[in-house]
């Protein structure tokens, strides 16, 4: 426990450090003040946790000294030294929130070290219940977080639910009502388990976090919004529709595109993220989700039944890992197959060799990224795994008749392009 002596008479600072063997007892003596304005000087700067204080100072007295630390919520406790005759000023001073007081003729270091003693002791029990209310405070946050997102997982998939009910429970768990017309923005994580194992985070509970703040972050202009995490590796967020104008549309695309690109920025995932149609009501969520979930997989249904499940796997790890540095090796050593077997049948299903596919991937995630005013052309180029910039402009001519910036110009300013 550190205690700070405040008194405007040197004897007295003098005799109180020399009173008690401070340390012994377990206390730190840490200075002293001759006024209450160089006191709170020292407070701010040592954090004490017991102030002994005289009552008739200069500048700042010991009454106006508590009265501040009372304002700042100075979390110790504060003795009182006193004088015979002052008993008026001592009453005042226990009313400002002072713990106790200390008759300076009879002070003798029993006395002292007892009072201490009892200060010490209702810092540690205050400490004590503060933190037993904060575990409290935060269980039942965390709780109360819990069954929002139970309550609004049944809803996307369970539609028996009677409308009073849902708006009932929605009050109950703080779900804002959302003005005019709702809509859902569902986000997957792709190659969810292999995005897990190689992406920055191997947590999954901290991973749900980290998407969440992200997702949060870039939809703050939308509140009230609600972030839902399905099972890890999908994320559906109930928002505002704000309207149908085109200015909304445009936004949403932007949406649709800065999402996916702060995600791979941040935590290295290839994300997929599209917008229902807007609903009127939270027991309307459902088919809403249901077309999205829909959508989604008629979307995935193609590509996955064109190739062997071999060569489905191979580009399964060409894209998760667009981002890195990749060899033949590592590729063959991933499927298990020999080098020269797999180029082989990579090239009779897909028409490509490996490289040229992956290049062709990559290109088509940079000139998405491109598109979004948050990245600049050097921040994508590493962003799809070429850190050389001057090779990603001269492959990405190759592919688009244009360098990054041309495109990124075209793209975000195309007004200028005629003037």
């Amino acid at each position: 426990m550190k205690v700070l002596i405040v008194d405007d008479e040197k004897i007295v600072r003098i005799a109180l450090k020399t009173m008690v063997a401070w340390e012994d007892y377990g206390f730190q003596l840490i200075g002293g003040a001759s006024d209450g304005l160089a006191a709170l000087k020292l407070i701010e700067r040592e954090q004490p946790d017991i102030v002994i204080t005289d009552l008739k100072m200069p500048k700042l007295d010991g009454l106006g000294l508590i009265a501040k630390l009372q304002e700042n919520r100075f979390p110790g406790k504060t003795i009182v030294l006193s004088n015979y005759g002052e008993y008026e000023l001592v009453r005042k001073a226990m009313k400002l929130g002072a713990f106790d007081y200390l008759l300076k003729i009879t002070l003798k270091p029993d006395e002292l070290l007892e009072l201490l003693r009892k200060a010490a002791e209702r810092i540690a029990e205050d400490r004590k219940q503060k933190q037993l209310h904060l575990q409290v405070h935060f269980a039942l946050k965390e709780n109360q977080l819990l069954l929002k997102r139970q309550f609004l997982y049944d809803l996307l998939h369970d539609g028996s639910y009677p409308p009073a009910y849902i708006e009932r429970k929605a009050k109950e768990l703080g779900i804002a009502a959302v003005p005019g017309d709702s809509c859902l923005l569902r986000i997957e994580i792709e190659r969810f388990e292999s995005a897990l194992s190689t992406g920055k985070i191997k947590d999954k509970e901290l991973l749900g976090f980290s998407v969440g703040n992200i997702v949060r972050d870039v939809l703050s202009e939308f509140e009230p919004i609600e972030v839902v995490d399905l099972h890890s590796k999908e994320y559906v967020v109930l928002m505002p529709a704000a309207g149908g104008d085109a200015d909304t549309e445009r936004r949403k695309r932007h949406l649709l595109r800065k999402i996916p690109a702060m995600l791979q920025m941040y935590l290295n995932l290839t994300v997929s993220a599209a917008f229902s149609e807007p609903f009127n009501g939270l027991e309307r969520m459902r088919p809403a989700y249901e077309s999205l979930a829909k959508s989604r997989a008629e979307a995935n249904e193609p590509r996955r039944r064109k190739y062997r499940k071999e060569v489905n796997a191979i580009i399964d790890f060409l894209e998760q890992h667009h981002c890195q540095k990749i060899t033949l090796e590592m590729v063959a050593q991933q499927v298990s197959m020999n080098e020269s077997y797999l180029c082989r049948l990579f090239k009779n299903e897909t028409g490509k060799n490996i490289i040229n596919y992956l290049n062709d991937y990559r290109m088509e995630r940079a000139r998405k990224l491109l598109t979004n005013p948050d990245l600049n052309v050097r921040e994508v180029a590493a962003s799809i795994g070429i850190e050389n910039q001057f090779y990603f402009n001269r492959m990405f001519r190759k592919y688009y008749g244009q360098s990054p910036s041309e495109f990124k110009k075209k793209v975000l300013f195309p007004d200028s392009q005629n003037s």
